[in-house]
């Protein structure tokens, strides 16, 4: 019974991680006929739609992010001459989350390679005698698996 609802819940989760994404009539005001959009709309979804479709706070947001989107590849210098005190903060805070996410990155690699160093394994090379005993061992447990294998007696085809 468990595992009947287990696989019940599984194949549902499945189906609806590929199902459509919901649409939602919204309606501006009385006036204006209702319009049908998805749920959730990214820049991405954004750029994609026409801008005679968008609303007023969605047309500014795609022409922020198109304008981002040419901000962010600015050298330092054409940064600090071109851009307007707002944008230059920015740009300079995006930039200085990169360095601290990166300065992160090295300092993790580096604690990372201090722990591999100390915690090397231990283990010592077999000496000369003790690789003889274990082929010694391999080889009695080889023929005694020979013995068998020839004690089972085979069936022969039957002559004519």
């Amino acid at each position: 019974m468990m595992r009947s609802l287990l696989l019940l819940f599984a194949l549902v989760a499945t189906a609806t991680s590929f199902a459509p994404k919901a649409f939602v009539t919204t309606k501006s005001s009385i006036f204006a006929p209702p319009t049908t959009r998805t749920t959730a709309t990214t820049r991405l979804s954004l750029m994609r739609i026409p801008d005679d479709q968008l609303e007023p706070d969605q047309l500014e947001e795609k022409r922020i992010a198109i304008r981002w989107k040419e901000v962010k590849m600015y050298s330092r210098e054409k940064a600090e001459k071109e851009l307007e005190p707002e944008w230059l903060e920015a740009y300079n805070r995006f930039y200085a989350k990169i360095k601290y996410d990166l300065d992160k990155i090295m300092l993790l690699g580096e604690e990372l390679k201090k722990i591999e160093q100390t915690q090397k394994p231990t283990v010592k090379p077999k000496s000369k005698k003790q690789r003889k005993r274990d082929k010694w061992a391999w080889t009695q447990a080889y023929e005694a698996r020979q013995r068998e294998l020839a004690a089972v007696p085979t069936k022969k085809k039957k002559e004519e």
